[in-house]
């Protein structure tokens, strides 16, 4: 098992460098600086993040909220296991991550995801949704903030193969000197709670997970 480290130590003259949103002393090179979320605003409808300062207006100063978007931790098992003619061998890898939720977006010509279009269900708890300039703002302001960070761990089974040698017994009387039947598989199984395309890509994007492919066969030698 891997668990990553790294700091950004010393960055004289960061907060005046093209870097101040995106790096902080102290922290890890993988962070992400975003605004803080607050909720919807019952009167307007639309999404609220913290104007830390109170000066109307966001910038940097406001990115309060920082998490990082690296890897904790990862790695894999993987085992040879074998029992008299019959062997069994399998990799497993895991992460712990944070991830982006990808499908938290709009301006697509595409479908979406249903959770994108679930009603409150309290309908007269706020106010409908609008499609004026603020709305497009709050909702430009809310995807640079921590609303759309969701974990992206996962252990993925990642090859499992299986074997069997037939004994002489039986091959010898039919002409052959060797013979196996087995079976592989890939990408086999995940668990995780991310419900984007592929939790190998967290951090948006659309990107498929490999394909789950299974194969079979016999070998022989005569």
């Amino acid at each position: 098992m891997t668990i990553p480290k790294n700091e950004l130590i010393s960055y004289p003259g960061i907060e005046q460098s093209s870097y101040a949103n995106v790096y902080k002393v102290g922290h890890p090179l993988s962070i992400s600086l975003l605004y803080q979320y607050e909720g919807v605003d019952p009167e307007t409808g639309l999404y609220t993040v913290a104007d830390v300062n109170d000066d109307t207006s966001l910038d940097y100063n406001d990115r309060i909220a920082i998490q990082n978007m690296g890897r904790q931790f990862y790695g894999g098992i993987s085992n040879n296991l074998s029992y008299k003619k019959f062997s069994l061998q399998f990799l497993m890898d895991f992460t712990k991550q944070k991830g982006y939720f990808d499908l938290f977006e709009y301006g697509d010509l595409g479908n979406q995801a249903s959770v994108d279009f679930i009603e409150l269900e309290e309908s007269g708890d706020y106010q409908r949704i609008s499609q004026s300039y603020e709305a497009s703002e709050a909702f430009s302001n809310v995807l640079f903030s921590n609303l759309p960070i969701v974990d992206a761990s996962y252990v993925r089974l990642r090859s499992l193969s299986f074997a069997y040698d037939f004994p002489s017994s039986f091959m010898v009387p039919i002409g052959l000197s060797d013979a196996k039947i087995f079976l592989n598989g890939q990408n086999l199984y995940t668990i995780t709670k991310f419900k984007g395309l592929d939790p190998e890509e967290p951090n948006g994007g659309r990107y498929f997970a490999g394909l789950r492919t299974i194969t079979g066969g016999i070998q022989i030698q005569f």
